[in-house]
C-alpha cells in the first residue's frame, strides 16, 4: 500500500512485481485489490466542518472549439475540500459530474455531512447542498487569498497527482 500511495505517478503492475518479487498476475491482482479497498473506504467518508466547494474542468484546448464552460473537450468535475479551522486542507473529494442542481444534490448527499458549512463561489447549482441540511455560504470577492490559504479552486487547478502532501526532502 505504501508504494501505491507514495508514488507521484501511478505504479505499474510490472514495477510492483519487481518490488514484491512475485509474478505479474499476482502483482496486478494485489494492486487492484488495494485500490478497490482504498476506493471503498473513501466512498463512505463524508466531509464535515468547513467545506470549500468549487467547479473545475479537466481537458485541454482544441483548435476551433468552444472555450470555457460547455466546451466539448473538457470534463466538468466538482472539487470539495474539508479544511481545518486555520484553513489547512484535510480531505479532498473530486467527482466528475455536470453542474446541475440535481447532480450537486446527489454529490452533497453522498459526500457532505448535514452538519457541514459549505463555502462556494456562488455558482447557482451549489445552493443544492442545502437540500441535505448543510449550510451554504457564498465567498466574497473581497476576500484576499494569502500564500498560506489553499482553496478548492486552487486544488482543482493543480494536477490531480499533486494534491498529496509533499514529502520531506531527504537529509544529505
Amino acid at each position: 500500500m505504501h508504494l501505491l500511495t507514495q508514488s507521484k505517478n501511478n505504479v505499474a503492475a510490472l514495477e510492483l512485481m519487481r518490488y514484491l518479487g512475485v509474478c505479474y498476475k499476482t502483482a496486478w491482482l494485489v494492486k487492484h485489490k488495494l485500490m478497490e479497498v482504498m476506493r471503498v473506504r473513501e466512498d463512505a467518508r463524508q466531509l464535515d466542518g468547513r467545506v470549500e466547494n468549487d467547479d473545475a474542468y479537466l481537458g485541454g484546448e482544441r483548435l476551433g472549439g468552444k472555450t470555457g464552460r460547455g466546451s466539448e473537450n473538457k470534463v466538468p468535475f466538482v472539487a470539495a475540500v474539508q479544511t481545518t479551522p486555520d484553513g489547512q486542507p484535510q480531505f479532498v473529494c473530486l467527482r466528475q459530474q455536470p453542474f446541475t442542481h440535481e447532480e450537486v444534490s446527489v454529490f452533497a448527499a453522498r459526500s457532505i455531512a448535514p452538519s457541514a458549512t459549505v463555502v462556494s463561489d456562488g455558482l447557482w447549482c451549489f445552493s443544492a447542498v442545502q437540500m441535505v441540511g448543510a449550510d451554504h455560504e457564498c465567498s466574497s470577492s473581497e476576500y484576499e487569498v494569502t500564500a498560506d490559504d489553499v482553496t478548492a479552486a486552487e486544488l482543482a487547478r493543480q494536477p490531480l497527482w499533486s494534491t498529496r502532501p509533499a514529502q520531506e526532502p531527504a537529509q544529505r
